[in-house]
């Protein structure tokens, strides 16, 4: 019997190696104390070689290429989630033991939906580290989830009059997005992205909330972060989608819907697919998007991305009662997701309905003020000149 290519044994290594990388990576990053250290560094080592030897095994036993190939694909998605799966039980132990506990809290509440009780324990690890980033990810992401971006821009002020580093004016730029002061979000925007320019995404991002959309797509394709750098693909699409440029936009959200679907598994919050959502109905996969709709707001009913993300929906039915109510909740927390949400395309049969303009008058109103607010707050740390 013909023995499998030679190809399948680099294939199993490199699955090896990139697993033993990602693990220790993780193990890295989250563990602190050195008698877990040790514990969790023998995990992936013991599953590496358990990878290794079932490659053997398949190939002196079987010799079946396809047989190979099938389960080469099952070990490389037990790889992928091995890294996911040792993750959250660091967390788990570290919210027990170890100077970071209540950091490690905060995130394990978070990734189970726990927002209130995630904040609270971010924000007595915050009083401490102010400026440690993991803190700030989580704690911004609950905030922005709850409506209370004030709360997130205070600890953002301090850690940029603090530092001032490009994570930061990121995380800052992405909270100003989300309330629509795009001038605030350039300003941050401009200044991270000269000092990194993986931030360019966020720059992308807010030229297009401010319209300059030429602007957003010599960012996007510029010789120094070129189109297929993996996070333009959303602000590329919604570039696109702005200058009339149907199929390539439909394409972009595509590949932007399949990165949205594989970080999110790596996210402190795996259970918000509202993004995710969004850009299935933008690419007319109403049923899919409908899904993720209803697991993210069993775990956070008053989420308004996915509010909005599920008035879009409704709107694309031709549901425009259903998608006028799902618009009027997610200004109870965010109005300018009903300003922004008003704007798409897919609302524009709506634009004569006796609800629509009461609503966007309303919700108008009301970030007029909150951008006012949030102007005006004390001890603002501007990015830059």
């Amino acid at each position: 019997m013909a023995k499998p290519s030679g190809i399948y044994w680099g294939i199993g290594m490199l699955t090896t190696m990139l697993l033993v990388y990602a693990s220790s990576v993780v193990i890295s990053i989250a563990v602190g104390i050195p008698w877990l250290e040790a514990v969790g560094g023998a995990l992936p080592l013991a599953f590496a070689l358990l990878l290794v030897g079932s490659f053997h095994w398949v190939v002196r036993g079987g010799g079946n290429p396809a047989v190979v190939g099938a389960v080469m694909v099952r070990l490389y998605r037990i790889g992928f989630a091995f890294p996911v799966l040792a993750h959250r039980g660091i967390c788990r132990l570290r919210a027990t033991v170890g100077p970071g506990r209540d950091l490690f809290r905060g995130i394990t509440h978070l990734r189970e939906g726990r927002l209130a009780e995630a904040i609270t324990a971010l924000e007595r690890h915050l009083r401490r580290s102010p400026t440690e980033i993991a803190g700030l990810i989580c704690a911004t992401a609950a905030f922005v989830k709850l409506g209370r971006y004030e709360e997130a821009l205070r600890y953002l002020d301090v850690a940029v009059a603090r530092g001032g580093h490009a994570d930061v004016l990121s995380l800052r730029c992405g909270v100003f997005l989300m309330v629509g002061a795009t001038q605030e979000a350039l300003r941050d925007a401009d200044v991270a992205s000269a000092k990194d320019r993986r931030f360019h995404f966020y720059r992308a991002l807010a030229l297009v909330q401010a319209g300059r959309v030429d602007e957003a797509l010599r960012v996007l394709r510029g010789p120094g972060n070129p189109e297929k750098f993996h996070l333009n693909w959303y602000p590329l699409s919604l570039a696109l989608s702005k200058n009339g440029d149907t199929a390539a936009a439909a394409d972009a959200f595509s590949r932007a819907a399949a990165l949205v679907a594989t970080y999110r598994l790596l996210s402190p919050m795996p259970w918000d697919e509202a993004d995710e959502a969004r850009l299935l109905v933008q690419v007319g996969q109403l049923e899919q998007g409908e899904k993720a709709l209803v697991r993210t707001l069993a775990k956070n009913p008053g989420d308004h991305e996915a509010l909005a993300a599920q008035a879009l929906l409704h709107a694309r039915r031709g549901e425009d009662k259903d998608a006028l109510k799902a618009l009027e909740e997610a200004g109870r927390r965010n109005p300018f997701a009903v300003v922004e949400t008003a704007r798409d395309p897919f609302f524009a049969p709506l634009a004569r309905s006796l609800w629509l303009g009461p609503l966007l008058a309303r919700a108008t109103s009301e970030w007029e003020a909150q951008l006012l607010t949030i102007r005006r707050r004390p001890g603002i740390a501007q990015s830059g000149p």
